[in-house]
């Protein structure tokens, strides 16, 4: 029986083994998916200016942002 980081091909029936995340994959997620400043995320929206631009925010918090101040 597999276990750990193994999934089986419901089609194949074969194992698939899945390898632990590596540091580039980790930093390269932390890049992508990591918080930003607001400014950086607003870039070309238009929205009330009465918010710190400044403040970092992840991409869930800039969409509620941005539904809660569109123009």
């Amino acid at each position: 029986m597999a276990t750990g980081n193994v999934a089986k091909n419901d089609i194949t029936g074969r194992y698939i083994k899945l390898e632990p995340p590596t540091s580039s994959y980790r930093e390269g997620h932390d890049a992508a998916f990591g918080k930003k400043p607001l400014r950086e995320w607003l870039e070309g929206e238009e929205i009330n200016s009465d918010i710190d631009l400044d403040t970092l925010v992840k991409y869930s918090e800039y969409l509620e942002i941005l539904r809660n101040n569109k123009r």
